[in-house]
């Protein structure tokens, strides 16, 4: 198998037939789709398992408890026979053809270095998220790629499904919140990813969706988003991103229940004395927001 494509879903029974429709339209033979039901009380088990009946895809379909997009991911990823695994999220569907542009590219340059593949994502109007790569860039590592080069915008993400098992997302009772990019900044210490550009998802993003809930959903995944931005201090390249990741680890500490005296003097160090004022709006802030 080349190619897992996973699902994470809740209660999205009624978009859930636009993906499988648009993947009905690929080469069947060169992937299986992994639907990780988190808990659904909709009709997302039986519309799944009237499409395995019907026998058009490679469909491996999973009821598990609701705990948050990050652990589907982990479970997916556990159960994935592909060479490589890529998401698409409920409310999206694949592009024309993006099963063979994969396939394709992938097996033209790939190398003992290349950890998977990036690629664009477009809405349904045909407009690209974000912009496009340099055209004088082929490969890179994700970090470099948005945090240097700067580049915008929301990207398709395919990876070599052994490293994606290798770097998993903490999981904490009641959390739903920490970035994707947790597990991905740390497989660029693998190698660098393959720079497709050319669409192979149109997103679509929902009222309801992860996306449009970030800000509140970090907010109340206090110990995964210490996990995040103790990640981030580590590759912080300057003395202002290790002050602003040392102002979000104090704050998601302090949020997660932790007492001051303990923040502040477990591992002393003049950056968290430094970072008070700033966790102190911080957590204002949220709290206004919430």
């Amino acid at each position: 198998m080349f190619l897992s494509i996973y699902t994470p879903t809740y209660n999205r029974c009624n978009l859930l037939k636009r993906c499988y429709e648009s993947l009905c339209e690929e080469d069947k033979n060169k992937f299986e789709w992994i639907v990780i039901d988190d808990g659904s009380t909709d009709n997302t088990r039986l519309q799944v398992e009237e499409w395995i009946e019907i026998g058009k895809l490679n469909i491996v379909y999973v009821y598990k408890k609701n705990e948050g997009v990050h652990s589907a991911r982990n479970l997916a990823c556990e159960i994935a026979k592909g060479e490589l695994c890529m998401c698409i999220d409920s409310d999206d569907y694949i592009a024309t053809g993006a099963v063979q542009k994969i396939y394709d590219y992938y097996q033209e340059n790939n190398s003992k270095s290349i950890v998977g593949i990036i690629a664009l994502n477009e809405t349904k109007d045909k407009k690209i998220v974000g912009e496009l790569f340099p055209k004088n860039l082929t490969t890179s590592s994700l970090y470099n790629l948005y945090k240097i080069k700067g580049i915008k915008g929301d990207k398709k993400l395919i990876y070599r499904t052994n490293l994606l098992n290798k770097y998993k997302y903490p999981v904490y009772k009641g959390e739903k919140g920490i970035p994707p990019s947790y597990v991905y900044y740390q497989m660029d210490q693998e190698g660098d990813l393959l720079l497709l550009n050319e669409t192979v998802c149109i997103v679509e993003y929902q009222l309801d969706g992860i996306s449009n809930n970030i800000e509140r959903d970090r907010f109340r995944s206090p110990k995964g988003m210490v996990d995040y931005y103790e990640l981030m201090f580590k590759l912080s390249r300057n003395f202002k991103e290790k002050y602003l990741n040392t102002i979000r680890i104090q704050s998601y500490r302090k949020l997660s229940g932790e007492k001051w005296k303990s923040i502040l003097f477990s591992e002393f160090s003049f950056i968290k004395v430094l970072s008070v004022p700033g966790c102190l709006y911080f957590i204002m802030k949220n709290k206004r927001g919430k």
